[in-house]
């Protein structure tokens, strides 16, 4: 179900606030959408600690994942 919800997402811009740094040397970054949702993303650290609008590329199960625009 989770899954199906995420895929969702592709192609549409969220906005985000940048929560830290992840274990995914391809998505270094993560973050959470207004409701909670996992995103990993590409972007500069620089953005750890503000809001940023993301491009949604993929998804999971468990996680969206997208670039900083």
């Amino acid at each position: 179900m989770s899954a199906k919800l995420h895929a969702a997402y592709v192609g549409k811009t969220v906005r985000v606030l940048v929560d830290g740094e992840s274990d995914d040397p391809e998505y270094p970054l993560t973050s959470r959408t207004e409701g909670n949702r996992l995103v990993r993303l590409k972007g500069d650290k620089a953005l750890i600690g503000q809001f940023a609008d993301v491009a949604v590329t993929g998804s999971n199960t468990w996680a969206l994942y997208g670039e900083a625009v």
